[in-house]
């Protein structure tokens, strides 16, 4: 599957807004619908030992597909707090510099954890069949399209 970068999202909105209204609708409706799926998913995956990740684990509403997915679990060290999910998913292999307080930097000693990954193996899980059902409503209406005109 290969990644969408943030340059390229304002290249695939203006070809988002060249698509016909029906199928605009579609492609929407099929991404708002994947994100509890998405977060379903990640929830059964991801390694339960206090429970605090997997209950972070939230579809949050935002922008005109209609979510985004957060994951805010927090940890405590000494008497900094820091979200610790993306250390879980991608593991560390040397201490890691996390944020903490207000936006300064702070090494956190977190040494030889084996990624857990249980985020990305989710979308991806998920977004297969939405990808291939998008494709196929996009070339119904190419089709549709074509045989009127």
């Amino acid at each position: 599957m290969s990644g969408i970068r943030k340059g390229d999202v304002p290249r695939i909105t203006q070809k988002f807004r060249q698509l016909p209204e029906e199928i605009q609708r579609e492609l929407q409706q099929q991404i708002r619908d994947a994100g509890p799926r998405v977060v379903n998913e990640a929830r059964a995956r991801v390694p339960v030992d206090l429970g605090d990740l997997k209950s972070s684990i939230t579809l949050v509403p935002k922008g005109k597909f209609g979510w985004a997915i957060d994951v805010l679990a927090r940890a405590r060290r000494g008497r900094h707090r820091f979200n610790y999910g993306w250390f879980v998913e991608f593991g560390t292999s040397r201490a890691v510099k996390a944020t903490v307080g207000r936006g300064r930097s702070r090494s956190v000693k977190l040494l030889g954890k084996n990624a857990q990954p249980f985020l990305l193996p989710a979308f991806r899980r998920v977004m297969r069949p939405v990808l291939r059902n998008i494709r196929a409503a996009i070339k119904g209406a190419v089709r549709k399209r074509s045989v009127r005109g």
